[in-house]
C-alpha cells in the first residue's frame, strides 16, 4: 500500500516480542484498544427508506442488577471530585469515622443540580467501606441508610447498584448508580457508573429488534446528544446479544436504513420514524477509502464511499473509523481498518458543500522497545496520521507474521525469531 513505511512490510498489525536471558518469547500486542470505540463501529450503509411502522412510542423495561448487561459493564467511569471539608448546609447522618469524605454526583434531574455523597468507614483506619447518598434529593443525608461496600480492601471499595429517586419531564423515575472508591497516590477518587439500563423488543420496519438504552455519562438522563463521546448516551438496536452500539442522536442506522430517533429523557420509550427531508452534504476522501465512521449529535453513522465520495446529514462530527482497500500486483486484497482515534478533531458537513478530511494515509509503521531488568519487549504497530490504530489484513486474514533479527557487535549472538499472532 502506498504511504506505508516500514522495514517489516509483511507485518501488518501490532505485535510484540519479549527477550529474557537470551530466549525470545513472542505474542500479540493487544494495543489497549478502546472497547467502546470498537463497539460503536457499525458496518452499515447510509441510506434512507420508508418505515411501515415504528411511528409510535415503543416502551422499554427498566432493569438493574449486580450482574449488569454486558454493554453496561463496558461503560467508562465518570470521576467525581472528592473533598474532606464538611459542607455547612448539609444535614449529616450518624458517621463512624472522624474524617469522612464528600462528593457530588451531578444530574440535571436533581433540584439542586447534584446529589451529595458521603464516604464513611467502619473503623478509624482502613478502607472507606460505607457510603451514603441523598437518594431522595432533599439535600439531607440524615434520613439515608448506609450502604456497605460489597467489595473492599485497603485502597478500593465498590458499592451498588444504589437506587435514587429522580423526576424529569416525563415524571418520577427510579435510577441506579454504582460507585467505586479508589485511594490513589495523588489522593482519593470516586468513580460512578450508571447501574441501570432500559431494554426490550421493539418493531422497526415490520421486523422485531432488540433495543438497549445506556446512560453512558451517568447523569440520570438517557437522551443526551453531544459532539463528544463522553458526554452522550448510547443505544443498541439489532439482535439481542449484539456487541454493536451507537450514539444517541438525531439518527440511527437499522438494517442499512437511516431512521430518525427520539428517546425519552427518562429512557422509558424510543420512537423511530422515516428519515425524510434529510439535508445532506458531501465528504470526500482518497479514492481507495471505502468506508468512513463519523459521530456527533446526529448519532454514529457509517457511510460507504464510492471513489472516496459519500454523503452525511449536515452537522458536526468526529471521525471514529475508516477503511481503505487496495490490491497488490499478485491480486491480493489488502484492507486497512482504523479505530481508536483518541480525541479526533471536529469537522462540519454543510449543505451543498464538499468536506475533505485529513485522515487516512500515510500509514506509519512503528517499532518500540521497552526494557525491564533482563526482559526486553519489542512492539510493532501501524498508526494513521491522526494517531488512529490500524489493523491490516490480506484477503480477509492476518498475513504471515514478521520476523525479528537480533545480533550483537561481534555476532557471538545472532538469532532470528518469528512473531506470533494470538
Amino acid at each position: 500500500m502506498n504511504g506505508i513505511h516500514s522495514e517489516q512490510q509483511n507485518n501488518p498489525q501490532a505485535l510484540t516480542a519479549k527477550l529474557r536471558d537470551g530466549c525470545l518469547q513472542t505474542k500479540d500486542n493487544k494495543m489497549n484498544e478502546n472497547a467502546l470505540i470498537r463497539a460503536l463501529l457499525f458496518a452499515t450503509v447510509l441510506t434512507t427508506a420508508s418505515l411501515a411502522d415504528g411511528q409510535e412510542e415503543q416502551r422499554l423495561e427498566y432493569r438493574s442488577s449486580p450482574q449488569p448487561h454486558p454493554l453496561v459493564g463496558m461503560l467508562p467511569p465518570k470521576g467525581l471530585e472528592v473533598i474532606s471539608e464538611r459542607p455547612e448546609e448539609l444535614e449529616l447522618p450518624a458517621l463512624k469515622c472522624e474524617k469522612p469524605l464528600f462528593a457530588k454526583w451531578p444530574s440535571p434531574l436533581s433540584p439542586n443540580g447534584s446529589l451529595w455523597v458521603i464516604l464513611d468507614r467502619a473503623n478509624k483506619e482502613g478502607p472507606y467501606d460505607i457510603l451514603f447518598i441523598d437518594s431522595n434529593a432533599d439535600n439531607s443525608l440524615k434520613d439515608e441508610t448506609a450502604v456497605v461496600a460489597h467489595f473492599s480492601n485497603e485502597s478500593r471499595a465498590q458499592f451498588g447498584p444504589i437506587e435514587v429517586a429522580l423526576k424529569g419531564r416525563e415524571g418520577a423515575v427510579a435510577h441506579h448508580l454504582s460507585f467505586e472508591f479508589v485511594l490513589q497516590a495523588d489522593g482519593p477518587r470516586l468513580n460512578v457508573r450508571s447501574g441501570g439500563w432500559y431494554e426490550d423488543d421493539i418493531t422497526v420496519g415490520g421486523k422485531q429488534k432488540h433495543c438497549v438504552l445506556l446512560d453512558q455519562n451517568a447523569n440520570g438522563l438517557f437522551n443526551d446528544k453531544a459532539i463528544d463521546l463522553k458526554d452522550c448516551d448510547l443505544v443498541q438496536i439489532g439482535n439481542e446479544g449484539d456487541p454493536d452500539v451507537s450514539l444517541v442522536g438525531d439518527f440511527v442506522q437499522v438494517d442499512d436504513v437511516l431512521c430518525r430517533l427520539e428517546v425519552a429523557q427518562n429512557g422509558t420509550w424510543v420512537r423511530l420514524t422515516e428519515a425524510t427531508n434529510v439535508v445532506f452534504g458531501t465528504v470526500k476522501q482518497q479514492p481507495d477509502m471505502t468506508e468512513l465512521v463519523a459521530g456527533g449529535e446526529n448519532g454514529m453513522l457509517t457511510v460507504k464511499l464510492k471513489q472516496g465520495i459519500g454523503k452525511l446529514p449536515v452537522g458536526k462530527y468526529r471521525v471514529y473509523g475508516w477503511d481503505v482497500e487496495r490490491q497488490d500486483g499478485d491480486g491480493n486484497l489488502w484492507k486497512a481498518k482504523a479505530t481508536s482515534f483518541g480525541n479526533p478533531e471536529v469537522f462540519e458537513i454543510s449543505e451543498g458543500k464538499e468536506t475533505r478530511l485529513d485522515v487516512g494515509e500515510p500509514i506509519v509503521s512503528t517499532i518500540e522497545t521497552f526494557r525491564s531488568g533482563a526482559q526486553c519487549t519489542i512492539g510493532h504497530s501501524w498508526k494513521g496520521q491522526s494517531g488512529e490504530w490500524i489493523r491490516l489484513t490480506r484477503n480477509g486474514y492476518d498475513p504471515p507474521p514478521a520476523q525479528v533479527h537480533i545480533w550483537n557487535a561481534d555476532r557471538s549472538y545472532d538469532r532470528t525469531f518469528a512473531f506470533e499472532h494470538g
